[in-house]
């Protein structure tokens, strides 16, 4: 009933949607493109379901072409029953395909938004996962790729990138120097052993920032660069050239506090860091082993009753959710059909050693820290 509904969505979008999506017109048929749908379905399902016969992984792809809601390709072609098919799905999934125009400020851009429903039966356990998936490309009114898919700012990349280079330049300098001054002090200093002297004391000749300057400008070189060379007319894509671009600007911002430096009031942030962070370190180390028992824990207990404890990474992300004050009554409802009294256990214990003791010691060191540096 999902996949039908999501049909009938497809065909009733253009008429129904608050903004304006097209059909895609096949070139071949002269009407619009229709949905189809993926199926992978196990080539010995009979394996799966019987234990004395070895377990067999093959798989089988075949593509269908959905007309309506009420033919679902094999779901409804009567070649198989519906039990038969659905005991020997692996992964279906439908995808369709619809035209949209941006009205922006430099140009009219035409994107093609391709959209997926996918039910991935390969784990089962009385479990489906459904995933929603969702890309975008830049084309015009033909259907091609766009020759400029930057508009009115392509000029910026060539800003960014002179800049970039230049900054690269300035940074390579600085560093030259700071290292000729390394090497200076460590052969002129003959009444001191090099070797008594402390790491501390021997990274004060480079300047931390220069590096994260460097960092920066090769980032939004990279970027441009990406960027330029991208003729693909996704916009969604490539991750490379997103990735980039944001720590390219990461870095250019942060390095912005390196001015603030000759005044202690509005240095006390990097201060308090420079300070509480070897002490934070210490004691997030010695919490480590006690918060990754407690994720496993909610793994192993609570994941067939909650998605938040389903894998190691989402629970993970629900204590620390939880640490912060996120969530809390939520996840007591969530997991209590687990076993109850467990389940409140194993929040009690968590909130009151998480939230009242090591979330304010670790509180307690940075304020510390911060008294010191003022």
């Amino acid at each position: 009933e999902n996949m039908r509904r999501s049909v009938r969505k497809y065909w009733e979008l253009p008429d129904t949607s608050v903004d304006r999506y097209v059909y895609i017109i096949d070139e071949a048929t002269g009407l619009p493109e229709l949905p189809w749908m993926q199926v992978k379905r196990y080539k010995q399902p009979s394996t799966i379901y019987d234990p004395h016969a070895k377990y067999n992984r093959d798989t089988i792809t075949r593509d269908y072409r959905i007309e309506n809601d009420t033919a679902l390709g094999p779901i409804d072609d009567g070649e198989m029953t519906r039990r038969v098919f659905f005991d020997g799905l692996y992964t279906m999934k439908l995808t369709f395909r619809l035209d949209n125009v941006d009205l922006g400020p430099f140009a009219i851009v035409h994107y093609r938004w391709t959209v997926s429903t996918e039910y991935n039966f390969a784990v089962r356990g009385g479990n489906i996962h459904l995933e929603l998936h969702m890309s975008k490309s830049l084309v015009d009114g033909t259907g091609k790729s766009l020759a400029d898919p930057f508009g009115g700012f392509l000029w910026l990349n060539f800003v960014i990138i002179f800049l970039a280079l230049l900054s690269q330049i300035m940074s390579i300098r600085a560093l030259a120097k700071s290292f000729a001054l390394y090497q200076k002090t460590r052969r002129s200093i003959g009444f001191v052993s090099w070797s008594t002297i402390s790491f501390y004391d021997k990274m004060r000749f480079v300047n931390v920032w220069f590096y994260v300057m460097a960092l920066g400008s090769i980032c939004n070189l990279v970027a441009s660069i990406l960027n330029l060379t991208n003729d693909t007319g996704e916009t969604d894509a490539p991750l490379p050239a997103a990735l980039f671009t944001g720590l390219g600007c990461l870095f250019a911002w942060v390095n912005m506090v390196r001015y603030l430096e000759y005044s202690d009031k509005y240095y006390t942030l990097i201060h308090t860091l420079k300070r509480g962070m070897p002490n934070v370190g210490r004691f997030l180390v010695g919490a480590f082993p006690i918060f990754f028992g407690y994720a496993l824990f909610g793994v192993a207990f609570f994941s067939d009753y909650s998605d938040k404890f389903s894998n190691l990474d989402k629970s993970s992300v629900t204590l620390f959710s939880l640490l912060n004050g996120d969530i809390i009554m939520e996840t007591f409802q969530d997991i209590y059909a687990a076993d109850g009294f467990i389940s409140r256990f194993y929040l009690y214990t968590f909130i009151c050693l998480f939230i009242y003791a090591v979330l304010n010691i670790f509180i307690s060191i940075i304020e510390e820290a911060y008294y010191m540096a003022k």
